[in-house]
C-alpha cells in the first residue's frame, strides 16, 4: 500500500469521523461508548489505526527518525486524537472531537505540501522517552484548550440564561471544568517533566 492511498484512507475516515462528531453536538452528552456514538466510535478508532500506521512507515526509517515539521505536527494531532478517545470513553464531553477531527483533516492536507526530510540520529530509548514525554505534554495542553473554550461557551450560556438549551447536548459545566483542570495538571507535570528530562540532551 502507498504512502498515498494510505494517506487517503486516512483522509477519508478522519472526514467521517469529522461528520459523526458534528452530528453529535445536537444530540445528548453520552459517553463514546454510549450506543449512539456507536458509529462514531468505529470512524475514530479505524482513524487512529491507519493514522499510526502511516507515521509509523513515515517517521521510523532506515536513515533515521524522521521528524520534520509536518510529520511532527501529524503525530501530535494522532496523539491528541488518541486522548480525545481515551478522555471520551469515560466522560460525556464528547463534543470536543467536532473540533479536533477536522483538525485532523487539515494537518494531513498540509502535511502534504511540507518537506519531509529532517532526520535524527535514532539516539538512546531516553532521548525517544523525552521525546514522548513532550508530544505528551503538548498533546494534552492543546486538548486542555479545546475543552476551555466549551466551558466558556457554557459559562456565557448560563449568563445569557441560555444554560437549559446548551446544557442538553453538553456535560454538567461542573463536569466540563473538572476535565479541564485534569487535563491542565496533565499537561503541566509532563511539560516539567520534560524540561527536567531535556537538561540531559542539551
Amino acid at each position: 500500500m502507498t504512502f498515498t492511498v494510505l494517506m487517503a484512507i486516512v483522509v477519508v475516515l478522519y472526514a467521517l469521523a469529522s461528520l459523526l462528531a458534528m452530528r453529535s453536538l445536537v444530540k445528548p452528552a453520552a459517553t463514546l461508548a454510549s450506543p449512539q456514538h456507536r458509529m462514531l466510535l468505529l470512524a475514530l478508532v479505524s482513524s487512529l489505526v491507519f493514522h499510526g500506521i502511516l507515521l509509523k512507515l513515515q517517521i521510523f526509517t532506515d536513515e533515521g527518525i524522521n521528524l520534520s515539521f509536518g510529520y511532527a505536527m501529524s503525530l501530535v494531532m494522532w496523539v491528541i486524537t488518541l486522548l480525545y478517545l481515551v478522555t471520551g470513553l469515560f466522560s460525556r464531553a464528547t463534543n470536543i472531537g467536532a473540533v479536533i477531527l477536522p483538525l485532523d483533516v487539515v494537518t494531513l492536507i498540509i502535511v502534504i505540501f511540507l518537506p519531509s526530510n529532517t532526520f535524527i540520529a535514532s539516539g538512546s530509548p531516553l532521548l525517544h522517552l523525552h521525546i514522548a514525554i513532550a508530544l505528551l505534554a503538548y498533546s494534552l495542553l492543546a486538548l486542555a484548550g479545546v475543552q476551555a473554550l466549551f466551558v466558556n461557551s457554557q459559562e456565557k450560556a448560563l449568563h445569557k440564561h441560555q444554560a437549559r438549551q446548551i446544557n442538553l447536548h453538553l456535560p454538567p459545566l461542573e463536569a466540563m471544568e473538572s476535565l479541564l483542570f485534569n487535563l491542565l495538571w496533565g499537561g503541566f507535570i509532563l511539560l516539567s517533566l520534560t524540561l527536567i528530562s531535556g537538561i540531559f540532551f542539551s
